[in-house]
């Protein structure tokens, strides 16, 4: 393994674990829960509730409703409960910035225009969206924040986290570690005596089709606990979306990671 490739690998561990690790802490500390109870409420799936959906008291209806809107979003709960926790003012932490809006040079050659940019940004306000960026040919001509969010704040990256996974595996099998269909259990030994959990490849767990219990998408568990999962399904004969698999292929790499960076120091 080279020297760039072992980084590579390190850099995309790091970042995947630490995501889970980021995430399993915010939904034991609360912002899971805040997710999953404004998704219940939010009858109508528009990213906003109503008086009605929130179901509080009409005061604390207000001091969520930072812009007076009449609707809070999930941004605003969310700040509105930040704000509690740190003993500020919640009404004063939840008002939503004035969008942010950095159009680029946009030609005629080009398939966008400003005006339809700016169509596709509105919608997504409207739906509690925090970001539209559209780039041609490598180049940025439309950024836009809004709902409080801009382009400094850090965001939850959630699923995109598996794109880190994705490379590293593709990385992983040119540089011989592994192949795609190699066993899990080579590697989680764990798994050696379960039947079905020993025939799981890493193909399977990487296209989310080696039956493994996939787990709940707001509840990310480490490494140590995703490997935990049991066998819901033969490998192969179905395709169940979850964090789980992704977790476990964290743990398949952890250790041809750690012997990369090792033979290079």
């Amino acid at each position: 393994m080279s020297e760039a490739t072992g980084f590579r690998f390190g850099f995309a561990l790091l970042v995947l674990g630490f995501t889970a690790e980021w995430c399993f802490a915010q939904q034991a500390g609360g912002g899971g829960r805040i997710v999953e109870r404004f998704r219940q409420l939010d009858q109508d799936d528009n990213g906003a509730l109503t008086l009605e959906e929130l179901d509080r008291p009409a005061e604390i209806f207000k001091a969520m409703d930072g812009d007076g809107s009449g609707t809070v979003t999930l941004a605003e709960v969310t700040a509105y409960f930040r704000a509690r926790a740190r003993g500020g003012q919640p009404g004063a932490q939840t008002r939503k910035a004035s969008p942010t809006e950095y159009p680029g040079e946009i030609t005629e050659a080009m398939p966008v225009t400003l005006e339809t940019c700016r169509t596709a940004a509105e919608y997504s306000t409207k739906a509690n969206g925090h970001a539209v960026l559209v780039m041609v040919d490598g180049e940025t001509v439309y950024e836009r924040y809004d709902n409080g969010w801009d382009k400094d704040t850090p965001h939850r990256l959630a699923s995109g986290t598996k794109s880190f996974a994705g490379v590293t595996a593709a990385a992983a099998v040119q540089d011989g570690l592994f192949e795609f269909d190699d066993k899990v259990s080579d590697t989680i030994n764990e798994w050696s005596d379960d039947p079905k959990r020993t025939e799981m490849t890493i193909r399977q767990l990487l296209s989310l089709t080696s039956g493994i219990e996939p787990g709940e998408n707001s509840v990310v568990l480490p490494y140590a606990g995703a490997i935990e999962a049991k066998a819901k399904h033969a490998p192969g004969s179905k395709f169940e979306y979850g964090p789980n698999p992704f977790q476990i292929f964290g743990e398949v790499m952890r250790p041809r990671s750690v012997r990369g960076l090792t033979a290079h120091r």
